[in-house]
């Protein structure tokens, strides 16, 4: 039985990797084997850049190119790239539409929360404002995926030989590889890559091990969020679709950082208006696996409770 086969199902996100690199603990732990491969095309041009990654798990990656491999296709098919940026420029016009209403709802909510009339009352009027803006977010997730859909068709994608050709050569590494790393960065860019070399096929049963928007792009939907942003507090707002291989999770990379923690009402909201997905914490040094849906293990991550708390997530013997 090979190793890919052994960890087959095998998934794993990682908070950030600054000061106290975890991902070579992590694949030590979870006994990945074989060669690793690694994506960090969310570190843009700054891509393949992977010294101080291959000095920390103290072997060499192979380099899967994603963000070069389509700046080639873009520069060998421009009407391809051209359909791209419009598909852009629309999803950030939905974005911009969506968090005017997201804004509107979510205030609705947390002056609901201050309230201080009748409790059932309140709580009546609160879980129904929840559920407009649970419904609100599905009706974005599902505009974004018609927007997807419609420029996949209209262009081809997959008919295109540029993008056919990179395709083909993915999956002939990724056949040779024990595990995919998937580093941080930009998670909008590191999401569009990946959607358009049709990574979430190509990656599927392979283990992942990811980080930061890595980690993020490993759920089943995308989700900002930033408490300290310079503008000022952003509500957290759903982006995208992921790979899915991490279903049912939120992923919150750099937590303590970007959310304030002590905003207990915030974070209520958040884990009720997300549920049944579990809004997950990961600082650094912190991990989580699992494979084929049995938690594996799991270090220092949090799940935001329906109070606003942080629990620790333990797995089970």
């Amino acid at each position: 039985m090979t190793a890919q086969n052994q960890t087959s199902g095998l998934v794993a996100l990682l908070g950030p990797q600054s000061q106290t690199a975890s991902v070579a603990m992590a694949v030590n732990a979870l006994g990945v084997e074989g060669n690793l491969g690694v994506i960090t095309a969310g570190w843009r041009d700054a891509e393949g850049d992977t010294g101080a990654l291959v000095d920390h798990l103290g072997s060499e990656v192979t380099d899967l190119a994603v963000y070069d491999r389509v700046e080639k296709i873009f520069a060998l098919d421009r009407e391809l790239f051209r359909a791209h940026r419009k598909r852009q420029d629309v999803l950030k016009q939905l974005q911009r539409l969506y968090r005017v209403r997201l804004r509107a709802g979510a205030d609705a909510c947390y002056r609901l929360m201050k309230r201080s009339e009748d409790a059932d009352l309140v709580r009546s009027q609160l879980r129904a404002a929840i559920s407009q803006l649970r419904a609100l977010d599905r009706f974005h997730a599902r505009q974004i995926a018609k927007v997807h859909s419609e420029f996949e068709d209209e262009v081809t994608l997959a008919e295109r030989p540029a993008v056919r050709d990179h395709r083909a050569e993915l999956a002939d590494l990724l056949g040779k590889l024990g595990a995919v790393l998937i580093a941080g960065g930009h998670v909008a860019v590191l999401a569009s890559r990946l959607r358009l070399l049709g990574m979430r096929e190509l990656l599927a049963g392979h283990p992942l091990i990811g980080w930061s928007a890595g980690a993020m792009v490993m759920t089943d939907r995308l989700v900002l969020f930033h408490d300290r942003a310079p503008q000022g507090r952003r509500e957290p707002e759903l982006m995208d679709v992921g790979l899915a291989r991490a279903p049912r999770l939120v992923a919150l990379p750099a937590a303590s950082q970007r959310l304030d923690l002590a905003q207990k009402d915030h974070l209520a909201l958040m884990a009720r208006r997300f549920a049944p997905a579990s809004c997950l914490a990961l600082d650094e040094n912190d991990w989580i696996a699992w494979s084929n849906e049995r938690l594996l293990a799991t270090r220092g991550a949090r799940r935001i409770r329906r109070s606003g708390s942080l629990a620790e997530v333990h797995a089970v013997a």
